[in-house]
């Protein structure tokens, strides 16, 4: 078998190059897209743009005649509204994001895009339960203490019988 061309297989079908692709993945964004008034052809242009969602499904990241990478919405309605998350690659590390970050429409109409700083760590999105590392911690300290102390009272039991 040529692993050269398995790879380029693999690398055609969407599924197995996401999970081929994984390794690049360095940042996300996550937000929502509003539409105050009936927009075409809506587009998102983010930096190191390597897979993204809207409202849960995966869509296809584009690059454009620029070499900056987009995400086409489509046709928004009126009060329509998205949920999208990015995954990004290394490129977007050095990128200031508020900056690079533009959403537009047909016509010429120009979103506005509010960011806000980093916050958490890159996975923090599917850590499922952010508080339980202090309930581990406790279990795990319970269980430090719990296994010394039966060390020690073996100890000191045949300590005082030897007197």
């Amino acid at each position: 078998m040529n692993a050269v061309a398995v790879q380029s297989m693999m690398h055609d079908i969407p599924e197995l190059s996401a999970i081929l692709d994984i390794a690049a993945f360095e940042r996300t964004i996550q937000g929502s897209i509003r539409s105050a008034k009936a927009a075409q052809a809506v587009a998102l242009t983010v930096p190191g743009a390597l897979l993204a969602e809207v409202d849960g499904e995966k869509v296809k990241v584009i690059t454009t005649s620029t070499g900056m990478q987009a995400l086409n919405l489509g046709d928004m309605a009126a009060g329509q509204s998205h949920q999208i998350t990015v995954w990004m690659d290394a490129t977007s590390l050095g990128v200031d994001m508020g900056k690079s970050v533009k959403l537009g429409a047909a016509d010429g109409q120009r979103g506005r895009v509010l960011m806000w700083g980093d916050q958490g760590w890159f996975g923090a999105d599917v850590e499922p339960l952010r508080w339980s590392r202090g309930l581990i911690g406790a279990v795990l300290a319970g269980v430090l203490l719990f296994g010394l102390l039966s060390l020690l009272l073996p100890i000191l039991t045949h300590r005082q019988k030897r007197r």
